[in-house]
Order: C-alpha cells, then structure tokens, then sequence
C-alpha cells in the first residue's frame, strides 16, 4: 500500500493524507444495501439511477452552471450506456461544453462502481498537459501518457488506473501501436472510451494520422471478442452526419444510427440499446458567433491592408475589455509561393506596425515552443495578445477569451472554417 500511495503522490493524485473508499454497485441487492429499493433498481436497472445522479454531478463539478440540451441529453444516454454498453457521437459546436460530458460520465461511472477509468484518445498531444490540468481544476483524477512519459512513469500510471484511483486517463492515437498499453486496457477495461476530435478518423486516418484509423479498428476487433463492450463516445465540433456513420460501421455497429436532432424544438426520446449507435447533433455554430465578409487583395498588398484591420480590432478591444485575445488565420507556416501567407512573415509584419504582443502559432513548432504559446494564452501571462496561427489552433486550444478572428486565407473546408471560427466567444460574451 505505501508503494501505492508513493506513486499517487509523484504523479499528483493526492496529496498528504488519503481515505480510499471502494463502492460497487453490482445488481439489486447492493442497490438495497446502499438505500434503494429493489423495484426502483429492477424498472431503472442502474442506468435509471444514474441519470438522476448525473445531474446532480454535473452541479458539483461545474459550480453555477446548467447542463445544455446537448449535455443533458448527451449524459442521459450515457447514464444508461455505461451500464449496457454502446456507442454515442455528440457533434456541438466548439465551446458548448462537450468536455464537460465526458467529465461528468467519469465521474459518474467511477463513484458508482460501473468502472474505473476513462480513457481520453486525442490528437492533441501538444495540449494533453493542458487538458489534465484543467480536469484537476474540476476535482477529476487525470494523467496522459505519451512518448516523453518513460516506461518506469507509465507503469506507474497503469498501477494508479488499475487500483481505480484514477479518473481520466488521457492518450494519443500512437499509444495503440504498443502491445503493453494494448494489454492493459484488454485486461484493465475503461469504464468508458473517448474519441476526442473523431472526425479525424475520416479527415486525416488515411494519410495525415493513420494512427487513428488504427485506434477505431483496434478497438472493433476488442468489441467483437469481449463480453463486456466498454461505451463509446466520439466527440466533433465538426463530423457530417455520414462521417459518422461511416465511423460508427467501422467501429463494428451495423444497424443504421438513432440521430437526435437538437435543433429541433423537441428533440424525440432515445432508447438506449448497446447495437444501436446514437448521434447527438446541434446546430454548427454558436449564436454569439457573428461573420463580416471584406474583399482584399492578394499578395503583400493583402498583408497591409490585414495590418489596418488588426489595427482597428485592437482599438476596439482596448476599449472594452482588460484582457482579450485575438487570433489570425492562416493558411500557410511556410510557402515559397505563398510568402505573404506565411506563418512567421504575417507574425513580423504585425510586430513592426502595431504596439501589441504578438505570437507565431504552427505545426511545425515543436513542443516546448508550442506549449510556451499555449501557457502564455491560458496562464494569463499577457493582457492583450495577437495569435497569427494554422488550422494547428483550430483543436482543442481552449482560450475563452478571444475576442476576434480574422481568415487571412480560406480554410481547407467549410468543417475546419466552423472549427477554427468557433475559437472566438468561448466564454459566451460578445465579440469585438
């Protein structure tokens, strides 16, 4: 026990002194040991009771705040997956909370005996220090695993999540590669699987990041020879609903999904069935979220007239907030043809015309840099603040307070333009 207790305290999950309380709720009978009675859990089952319980945990993690339709519903039905299993694909626009579901489920599975952890698969290995921060914030257990975590670290992380004193457990598509972690979760089932930014899987599996297309097929071939099938939860701001099925049939299911439609004044009740897949959608774009259109020209000419427009936004947001970030996008880090599109020239131009700090944002930076950007931005280091960046900026990159967001160059796709555009607002406020 006191090896235990050593590695909970090196990896940040406790802090001097511990009460470790095990609570499993397993059938009828343990039900009416902890205070239900036995026709409440035979009508419900346990899913019945949890999505009472949801709520109730959603308060406790999220002080002061309402679920939305999108997270209410989204829990309900993973209130009843986490006890028959299944699969779940919530599309909200960035900045509706969609963290906050997987949050609250973990939560919910872990107290109640349903499991232990929950395993977080994301893209985003630049931004996992910063997400299991945030998570600690909450009161949630978390760690990430990825290559800078030595072997000594993850098995140390694999004991923690093994005696269940672990929340979340947060890793990269790569991680599935290694046949140790893929014996792990085999033996160690998650309470429940989160496939961060999934749309990834049809976006980028077969070129950009195979690594993700392995994790779905890995994780189609686990559902076929378990028993117990561990819930699954896709996540997107931006997945068509046919790259969802697509996905959903690769993940094994082969019965067309139930879609709820939140956009409608009355979205219709869901049965929960673990071989029929559920997607969540909602409208793509927050209603805080508001667009102007502004002809300019191209080449360096652009970049000057881009110069004036930064201009006025900065005017602007002096005058109306203490701090704010704004963020510049980009097509280009870096492009012979394109040079006044680049990454690093728009980020010079902007330093030598403008009295406002501004930072350079993309996927060719490496870590440390990254994380030096991305820690400047959430740590509240700067009061004012110009990101010109990639579509590298458009995941994950939780900053609620920009303010603005200029398209410098079109997005990829009209997926990505709501991806990158849904930075802007986060907090709900106004835009400049």
């Amino acid at each position: 026990m006191g090896g235990l207790l050593k590695a909970l305290e090196k990896l940040g999950l406790c802090g001097d002194r511990v009460v470790v309380v095990s609570k499993a709720l397993e059938g009828t009978s343990t039900l009416r040991e902890a205070g239900f009675s036995s026709e409440r859990a035979e009508v419900h089952g346990i899913g019945g009771y949890l999505r009472g319980e949801a709520l109730t945990l959603f308060s406790q993690l999220y002080e002061g705040l309402t679920p939305n339709v999108g997270q209410a519903t989204a829990l309900k039905v993973l209130a009843g997956m986490l006890e028959s299993g299944g699969s779940l694909v919530v599309v909200m626009p960035t900045g509706s909370g969609k963290t906050a579901i997987f949050h609250v489920a973990s939560r919910l599975a872990s107290s109640n005996g349903v499991g232990s952890y929950t395993l977080v698969v994301t893209p985003l290995r630049a931004l996992m220090r910063d997400q299991v921060y945030r998570a600690t914030r909450r009161g949630l257990k978390a760690a990430y695993i990825d290559s800078s975590v030595s072997r000594e670290e993850r098995e140390k992380v694999y004991d923690v999540a093994r005696r269940g004193f672990i929340d979340l457990l947060y890793v990269t598509p790569e991680r599935f590669w290694d046949p140790a972690f893929r014996g792990f979760i085999e033996r160690e089932k998650p309470s429940l699987i989160v496939l961060d930014e999934v749309h990834v899987v049809t976006s980028w599996g077969s070129t950009f990041r195979p690594s993700y297309l392995n994790v779905v097929r890995t994780l189609a071939s686990s559902r076929v020879k378990s028993r117990f099938k561990p819930p699954l939860l896709g996540l997107s701001a931006t997945l068509s609903l046919d790259s969802a099925e697509e996905i959903l049939r690769m993940l094994g299911h082969s019965r067309r999904p139930a879609v709820v439609d939140l956009s409608r004044e009355e979205p219709p009740e869901v049965s929960v069935d673990a071989e029929t897949p559920i997607i969540i959608r909602s409208k793509p774009l927050r209603d805080n979220l508001k667009f102007d259109v502004t002809i300019a020209p191209e080449g360096f000419e652009r970049l000057k007239y881009l110069v004036e427009v930064v201009r006025g936004y900065v005017r602007s947001c002096r005058s109306k907030y203490d701090s704010w970030v704004g963020v510049v996008f980009t097509g280009y880090a870096e492009s012979r043809s394109m040079e006044w599109a680049n990454v690093d020239v728009i980020a010079k131009t902007l330093r030598e015309n403008l009295d406002v700090k501004v930072l350079a944002y993309h996927g060719e930076l490496n870590d440390s840099t990254r994380r030096r950007v991305e820690e400047l931005l959430t740590g509240g280091g700067e009061r004012e603040v110009v990101v010109v960046a990639t579509k590298a900026f458009g995941m994950g990159v939780d900053i609620p307070n920009i303010r603005w967001a200029v398209f410098y160059t079109l997005s990829d796709s009209i997926e990505e333009f709501y991806q990158e555009a849904g930075r802007a607002g986060r907090d709900g406020g106004k835009l400049s």
